[in-house]
């Protein structure tokens, strides 16, 4: 599970702010070596199958708390906004509605997640009771840890922020190095992620409490244009989800190993060779992931806006237009540059990689890491494309990539019914909604040039 999580904070001109940005990035980096050894160690310490457990599970934590980050995102896009004014006030005032917004948001998830588990419990990985309790735990500690991230870094508190992360990785990784060898389970991984993670919530603990009315928060929640693009936020969140995780899931219930007390089937170490390779195919998508970040602030804040009238009330009632994306070029391509560099990293050296992450050289791994390189490529452009769509408020291309999202899965779902299988459709899928998509924003800007031709003709 990854512990950095972007809250509603947004980069400004002070040189003091990119001086703590680059320490905050550094810190950032530390924690993903640190976590990255974490789960090497998992992957060699339990029994054949707890690691496909273990990350299938993670991966339903990261699907229930889609419509935490949706809404997390569409407070980042506003409050882009409001610091494309320069007005402090505004800017302070909205900040705190929006980590209200996040506080009820996150109540309400974490009381969905526990009357689900407590309904459908066969919905985690496998059927184990005790695995579903933990990831109820590791669910909760989740949105705590979102929630948290939103309060440091909506403070610009990065150093702070940076700390508790790698503070958090560096207890997973001792505890994974004393229990993962004696207690080689999936729930010894999923309690240790889950106690680890309490660590970053220690600033929810400690926050000066402002005199923010929970109504008004709840009343800009169901603003019109708000809420459009929130619904908007949501379709894209779980797009994205299908597009980077979504094959975890699939793989569960498509050739994962049937479990009984504690034993699994023969198949059990081939499906922990696949999903060490999709954990190392993934970190393609989510190490350019900064730069995605910063694009979407600054593609959010185009053009500069200026209100008037009363603060909270007068952004929600304006209605915006299309916004120009060519000052986020330079950005978009240094975030292909880095995808494409790093699929070749990792189709050049997975061999080292393999034997790194699972202690041996497993070829099996090594194969799927070549297909999950080739898949993660279209999958990461994907990636890209929704956010620009969000950013610049192109909300029919938003609840279309959603929808190519649902569309994804039930391919992945029907026809991905063995490893290769499942990488190889992967890959097909991504380059077909990135045709798609295409296809869709070419006809939208043809159609309304083709109509002002048509008129002028006549």
């Amino acid at each position: 599970m990854h512990f950095t999580c972007i809250g509603p904070t947004i980069i400004n001109k002070s040189p003091l702010f990119f001086k703590e940005a680059v320490v905050y990035s550094g810190l950032i980096l530390c924690a993903g070596g640190v976590g990255f050894v974490a789960q090497s160690v998992f992957s060699r310490c339990l029994a054949a199958g707890e690691f496909g457990a273990l990350s299938t599970t993670l991966g339903i934590i990261a699907l229930l708390g889609v419509p935490l980050a949706a809404v997390n995102q569409a407070l980042t896009h506003y409050l882009a906004r409001y610091h494309a004014n320069d007005r402090q006030e505004e800017i302070d005032q909205f900040r705190q509605l929006a980590f209200e917004i996040l506080k009820i948001t996150a109540s309400t998830a974490g009381l969905l997640a526990i009357v689900t588990m407590l309904i459908l419990p066969k919905i985690f990985p496998f059927g184990r009771p005790l695995l579903g309790y933990f990831a109820l735990l590791g669910i909760l500690g989740y949105l705590g840890t979102t929630l948290s991230s939103a309060l440091c870094l909506g403070l610009n508190r990065f150093r702070l922020w940076g700390i508790l992360i790698i503070g958090a990785a560096c207890i997973r990784l001792v505890l994974a190095a004393l229990m993962a060898p004696r207690l080689p389970w999936a729930e010894t991984g999923m309690a240790i992620t889950a106690l680890a993670g309490l660590i970053t919530t220690v600033p929810l603990f400690h926050h000066r409490k402002y005199g923010v009315d929970a109504k008004q928060a709840l009343r800009i929640i169901f603003q019109r244009d708000f809420f459009v693009y929130l619904a908007a936020s949501f379709s894209v969140m779980l797009a994205l989800f299908c597009f980077v995780s979504g094959d975890q899931v699939v793989a569960r219930h498509s050739f994962s190993p049937k479990f009984d007390s504690s034993h699994a089937t023969f198949n059990a170490r081939g499906y922990d060779d696949y999903q060490a390779a999709g954990m190392l195919g993934r970190e393609l998508v989510w190490a350019s992931a900064p730069v995605l970040a910063v694009m979407f602030t600054q593609v959010s804040r185009l053009p500069a806006i200026h209100l008037s009238g009363p603060a909270v009330p007068a952004l929600f009632r304006r209605q915006w237009h299309a916004l120009p994306v060519t000052k986020a070029l330079e950005l978009l391509l240094l975030y292909v540059a880095m995808l494409y560099i790093g699929a070749m990293g990792l189709i050049f050296f997975r061999t080292w990689l393999t034997w790194l992450f699972q202690g041996r050289f497993h070829p099996d791994t090594a194969d799927y890491l070549l297909k999950f390189a080739r898949a993660m490529t279209p999958l990461g452009m994907l990636h890209a494309v929704a956010l620009l769509c969000l950013a610049s408020r192109a909300i029919a291309e938003c609840f279309i990539v959603g929808l190519a999202g649902i569309l994804y899965m039930l391919l992945l779902y029907f026809w991905g019914r063995g490893p290769d299988l499942l990488l190889d459709w992967m890959f097909t899928g991504a380059c077909l909604i990135l045709l798609l998509l295409a296809a869709v924003t070419v006809t939208r800007r043809l159609c309304p040039l083709t109509s002002q031709r048509l008129s002028e003709t006549r």
